[in-house]
């Protein structure tokens, strides 16, 4: 994994997770805090697709 991509799935990591956390609370937050812990738990494993791919269901997931 390149650094720009590296620092571009942080970003993305800490934006979505940051939203989940300003989301009201209910089930849809529920849902995407789930992937952002899946999503951060694929990125330390440096799995950069599996990561992304969670990243943007917890987006789908907040509307």
């Amino acid at each position: 994994m390149s650094l720009d991509h590296y620092i571009s799935t942080l970003d993305g990591l800490h934006g979505v997770t940051a939203a989940c956390k300003r989301a009201p609370a209910g089930p849809a937050r529920d849902a995407a805090l789930l992937h952002c812990d899946a999503a951060r738990t694929a990125f330390l494993a440096g799995d950069q697709t599996r990561s992304l791919e969670h990243l943007g269901a917890a987006k789908r997931v907040l509307g």
